[in-house]
């Protein structure tokens, strides 16, 4: 549920005054079953310890917030505007977490031959089972208030036009945690002070074909007060997570620069940008090996050292006169150092750095002719990365991601509209040869209008020779590889869109 309320009024001597309120409500109850076994391995290889859980987790939960502003806007004659504000958000979150360990019940444990969804006949047997360590009643206020000030410079002119900005929030945080449990009663607070600046500049001449564009922000991200309560999460006895009192906000910078240049005789377009971040105490999640029992136990922590950069040349033009040929071309590079924690088998706070240098070099190409009812295109994209270490036991990544094909559009009688694209996508270079693949990929999808383009039906298959796999996997910054699951690689779909227009009275 939420309510949204906005007001604004312009004052007889030209200035304006603003104000926005914005409140959402919810409220959630989640009931969860599952089974879980894990064997413990010793230096022999076979099993030692069988570690069997039949869990049963009740959750209820609600939140509410109101984020609301008021502004004051004063404009000048000369095209300068001042405007003072101040945002007030307050934040509510209640949980209720009951986690049962229904193993512990007479004739629930391993081999019992329980369903999955079963559950005992009466409360007090569910009660008897609860996870004194990991049920919890938490309840979550947030308080922040963000004066601030605002100029910007805003300048229409013919063929030219002018925008310049500053704005400087001034963000404070209040913030309270409650957690109780069987074995915990707690209250944590947190307060914190942070400016984010933000300077923007953006210019447009010759009758708007030329554009300059630079901006700085800076941003921020609170660690989650869950960290600073002295709990062990265990409920996965392999993935064991504890907390860390000690945690700072991780603090957000980020440089942009662009300039576009467009000549209308040969439609001509250049685009050429550069980008640098850098991020100050980011969060990493160092964890230690017990190579006894193969239990990991996390900690978040600290790191600086993370920041990318890099830049883009695009242009495009026409080829004839008519502009039926046209062609473009992107490249790309980028550089990324990322900074995380890695694993150790010494005591928890001992972890080590690991530094990994991400370049990327990305080049894309397009053709298209175009003639009366069809047009059809050729076009190309190819990726090189590379990633290197200096860390021990870090085998250098050197990868290629490329694909090609055709794409073409026709205006079929009837007013139906046929498009279809073929595309063969290869991947070559990773360590798993199950990653190395080609695959042919064909997509095509039949649409008419109808009531003068009010309704539109649309008929769309994907991957219709059906070569792309379930999964899909990749290297992150790090080096590891990630594998998404459960993906629908060929698929047919219909469209049925409707455009409602509605004009307003006088």
């Amino acid at each position: 549920m939420n309510l949204n309320l906005d007001f604004g009024k312009k004052l007889p001597w030209g200035d304006n005054i603003d104000l926005y309120i914005k409140t959402n409500y919810n409220r959630n109850i989640y009931n969860i079953k599952d089974l879980l076994s894990n064997d413990t391995y010793g230096k022999a290889s076979h099993p030692v310890d069988n570690d069997f859980r039949n869990r049963y987790h009740d959750a209820h939960k609600k939140d509410f917030y109101i984020d609301s502003q008021a502004k004051y806007a004063i404009h000048s004659s000369n095209n300068w505007n001042y405007e003072g504000y101040v945002k007030f958000l307050h934040d509510y979150n209640y949980s209720d977490l009951g986690i049962f360990r229904l193993d512990r019940l007479e004739g629930w444990g391993a081999g019992s031959g329980q369903n999955i969804d079963a559950l005992p006949s009466t409360r007090d047997s569910i009660l008897q089972a609860i996870d004194a360590g990991n049920s919890n009643e938490t309840t979550y206020c947030r308080m922040k208030y963000a004066p601030g000030a605002r100029i910007f410079l805003q300048k229409e002119s013919e063929g030219e036009s002018e925008w310049f900005c500053i704005d400087l929030p001034f963000h404070m945080e209040n913030r309270k945690y409650f957690y109780t449990s069987l074995v915990t009663d707690t209250l944590v607070r947190r307060s914190e002070f942070i400016p984010t600046p933000f300077v923007e500049y953006s210019r447009q001449t010759h009758n708007y074909d030329h554009r300059y564009y630079a901006k700085y922000s800076m941003s921020y991200y609170l660690p989650s007060m869950s960290h600073f309560v002295n709990v062990k999460n265990d409920i996965d006895p392999l993935n064991i997570y504890v907390s860390n009192p000690k945690l700072k906000p991780a603090i957000h910078h980020e440089l942009v620069m662009e300039h576009n240049r467009r000549n209308r005789i040969n439609n001509q377009n250049i685009s050429v940008g550069m980008s640098v971040w850098f991020r100050q105490k980011s969060f990493a999640n160092g964890y230690t090996y017990n190579t006894e029992n193969g239990v990991r136990t996390y900690r978040t922590e600290n790191v600086d050292g993370n920041w990318n950069a890099g830049g883009f040349l695009n242009f495009g033009r026409s080829i004839d006169k008519q502009r039926h040929w046209n062609w473009q071309t992107l490249t790309d590079f980028r550089y990324e150092r990322n900074v995380d924690i890695a694993g150790s088998e010494e005591k928890i706070g001992n972890e080590q750095l690991n530094k990994v240098n991400n370049w990327w070099f990305k080049e894309y190409a397009r053709l298209t002719f175009q003639w009366n009812n069809m047009k059809i295109g050729a076009n190309g994209h190819v990726q090189f990365r590379t990633l290197n270490s200096r860390s021990q036991n870090f085998r250098s990544i050197n990868t290629w991601d490329y694909n090609y094909g055709l794409t073409c559009e026709y205006h079929l009688p009837l007013s139906l509209e046929l498009a279809s694209d073929i595309k063969v996508y290869s991947r070559l270079g990773y360590g798993d040869s199950s990653m190395n693949t080609n695959d042919l990929v064909w997509n095509a999808s039949l649409s008419r209008s109808f009531l003068k383009k009010q309704i539109m039906v649309k008929i769309e298959g994907y991957d219709l020779l059906n070569q792309l796999s379930t999964t899909y996997s990749s290297y992150n910054a790090q080096g590891c590889i990630e594998t998404w699951y459960n993906s629908i690689p060929s698929y047919l779909m219909l469209h049925l869109a409707w455009k409602l227009n509605v004009t307003p009275r006088k």
